[in-house]
This record gives structure tokens, C-alpha cells and sequence, in this order.
């Protein structure tokens, strides 16, 4: 019987449900066991199981990727600061400081990987990422609006509004960065909510001096 040559089979085009969306939770998973993003965007592909120019294909270079995560996490502390604002706006200033700091330290808490891109070192030296500054400042300007701030921009020349801002941003993130490293050891009856809620009180009525 003559045998019948075979053409050569094409390879089919490889198919990844949502490759974006993969390498960007490989890269929560491994920032989440090591506490830094000391990973290549080589080494996320290996791990989804694509090539490495599929994983280009998504994102310029590792920054391009973690910039993805950090607006992705913006956009999540955002809504949460909207909602405890709005349904404070009026209230007592103690009152209002210590809800903005609890969105902020349970963000941290239920994001931990985000929150260390978002907060680590920065990642718009080069300004290549203009909508990450975009998204910062709507973020800045929420919080000075929410405590008080008169001006439109965080050029605004409002020196008190921009300190308070910056006072409470200090504080929130370094409970939240002290809770995340274990070095804020809680009663175990005592939740973190409560616990800020006290710590605030001290802070605006002065009673830590």
C-alpha cells in the first residue's frame, strides 16, 4: 500500500481564559508568601503556563504589571473611602478620622498583597504611568475634602488641610504596616475596629502627650 504523506499539523494558537487577569493573581499569590515583589514577569508566565512573549503581549515589563495592581486596588480603597465619608459627612471630627482609618487598616488587612504595591516603594518615578498619578491624587483629594481641605488641587496652598491629610494618612498606615508584620499584637477579644476607634480618641484629645 503507498503511503500517504501526513501535512505537517498546524499548532493551535494558544488559548488562556484571561492571561491579564492570571499573571496579575500569580503575582498577588507570590507577593503574598514573600512580602515583596521579587518575582520577573518571565517567571509569572512559567508559572500560568504560557511563554514569555504571551505575557509582554499583557504587559510592557514587570512595573507595567504592578501598576496594574496597584490601580486595581486603588480603585477598591476608593469606593471604600467614598462610602465611610458620605455616611459621616457631618459627623464629629473624631468620628470621621476614626472611620477613615478603619477603611484604610481593613483594606490592608483583607489586601495585604496590593497594599504593599500600592504603599511600597514608588512606581511612577519615570512618569510613565500618568493615570496612577491621576488616581493617587483622587484619592489625596478625598481624604483633604473629607477633613476639611478648602482647595481644589493637592497644589492648593492649604497648608493646615494638607497636614491633616498627611496626619492621618501617617497614622492609618503605620497601624495598618505594624498590624501586617505581627507587631501589633491585639487582646484576643479586641478586634483591629475597636482598637483604632480607642487609639484615635487619644490622638485628637491629646491625652498621648
Amino acid at each position: 500500500m503507498a503511503q500517504v504523506a501526513l501535512a505537517p499539523r498546524k499548532k493551535k494558537a494558544y488559548h488562556h481564559g484571561n492571561l491579564k487577569r492570571a499573571l496579575i493573581d500569580a503575582a498577588l499569590e507570590r507577593i503574598s508568601v514573600e512580602g515583596a515583589p521579587s518575582f520577573t514577569l518571565r517567571e509569572l508566565a512559567v508559572r500560568v503556563g504560557v511563554t514569555h512573549p504571551a505575557a509582554y503581549r499583557h504587559f510592557e515589563d514587570k512595573a507595567a504589571l504592578l501598576v496594574a495592581i496597584a490601580l486595581e486596588g486603588l480603585a477598591e480603597l476608593e469606593l471604600s473611602l467614598v462610602r465611610v465619608t458620605s455616611e459621616h459627612r457631618g459627623a464629629p471630627r473624631s468620628i470621621r478620622v476614626a472611620q477613615i482609618v478603619r477603611a484604610y487598616v481593613a483594606f490592608a488587612r483583607t489586601r495585604p498583597a496590593h497594599y504593599r504595591v500600592m504603599f511600597g516603594p514608588r512606581l511612577n518615578r519615570d512618569g510613565r504611568f500618568p493615570e496612577l498619578e491621576a488616581t493617587l491624587e483622587r484619592a489625596y483629594l478625598l481624604l483633604y475634602r473629607a477633613l476639611g481641605g478648602t482647595g481644589d488641587s493637592m497644589r492648593a496652598a492649604d497648608r493646615a488641610g494638607h497636614d491633616r491629610v498627611f496626619a492621618v494618612w501617617s497614622f492609618a498606615h503605620g497601624y495598618a504596616s505594624l498590624l501586617a508584620d505581627g507587631r501589633l499584637p491585639l487582646p484576643s477579644r479586641e478586634s483591629s475596629d475597636k482598637h483604632v476607634t480607642r487609639l484615635v480618641d487619644l490622638w485628637l484629645s491629646g491625652s498621648i502627650a
